[in-house]
């Protein structure tokens, strides 16, 4: 049996309720207490609830990408380590905030969750501690980071040992080796041929902000009403839709005249152009069976 660390989310809660941001990062950090004891990925995941484990194991993967600096920064935060429980939620803080650019949410908000998370885990007394920690490290980002530059295990994300071998087996191309073995594994999206097109599905996580080529937020329906290839109630119905759509098949469920006014707007834009072409992937991986 798993041991729980931290009072898990039930759930029973309605799969359609929004989950606290202070729920996610308190089963991250369960997940990651866990793996430092020694148990497997897989394991700290299967003890995570259904409808949390999708972003919680997004953010699980990006703070064991992220621990070794995080481990770095705690220990000048606090020298003398604290209880697991602790130091799991700060570490999980650290990893995720202390490059901006990278941060999955505002660094303000994850360490006010991470405190919120400390409070609901039974960790009261320390979660001042916590706080102090926090937001000492925002007020000297900077400096914090720069110190810790020069640190193998912030640096690499790799323990010693590790880089210590590879820079014997292969001295021309351990850095390569270490940076391509932390980066981020990419994505393929398959789409069922039956219920949509991949152009319609890239059509409605363009509507998301979501450019799936590219990596990066796209022409807004904000651009299409200053362009005015919106009406002011178009603009707004559209908006709310997208607002209210958790994803991208809820999108597509748009009532047919507004998906038209949102087409024919790409299409003046010159989005579609780019859209409509199917990806570059194998005829078989286009359609799920």
């Amino acid at each position: 049996m798993t041991r729980k660390i931290f009072p898990p989310p039930s759930d029973a809660v309605p799969a359609s309720a929004p989950i606290p941001l202070w729920q996610q990062l308190a089963a991250v950090a369960q997940g990651l207490q866990m793996i430092l004891a020694g148990q497997s990925g897989n394991a700290a995941l299967a003890a995570v609830p259904v409808r949390l484990r999708p972003g919680v194991q997004a953010l699980l993967f990006q703070v064991l990408r992220q621990l070794g600096r995080a481990q770095v920064l705690r220990k000048q935060l606090a020298p003398k380590a604290p209880p697991a429980k602790v130091d799991a939620l700060l570490c999980t803080a650290l990893a995720l905030a202390w490059n901006p650019e990278q941060a999955p949410y505002e660094p303000f908000t994850l360490v006010n969750q991470t405190v919120e998370a400390a409070k609901r885990a039974g960790l009261q007394r320390q979660a001042g501690f916590m706080n102090a920690c926090l937001r000492r490290f925002l007020r000297e980002r900077e400096a914090l980071v720069a110190a810790t530059d020069h640190d193998t295990l912030a640096r690499f994300n790799h323990p010693q040992w590790w880089v210590d071998r590879l820079q014997k087996d292969h001295p021309q191309d351990w850095q390569r080796i270490l940076a391509a073995n932390n980066a981020q594994a990419p994505m393929s999206l398959r789409v069922n041929k039956q219920k949509s097109t991949p152009a319609q599905y890239q059509q409605a996580l363009a509507a998301m902000d979501i450019d799936e080529k590219k990596g990066h937020p796209m022409k807004t329906i904000d651009e299409m009403l200053h362009l005015e290839l919106l009406s002011t109630e178009q603009h707004a119905f559209i908006r709310e839709w997208i607002a209210q759509s958790r994803t991208p098949e809820r999108i597509l469920q748009m009532p047919a005249p507004m998906w038209q006014a949102l087409e024919q707007a790409s299409e003046r834009m010159g989005i579609d152009q780019d859209l409509l072409r199917e990806p570059a992937l194998d005829e078989g991986f286009t359609s799920l069976p």
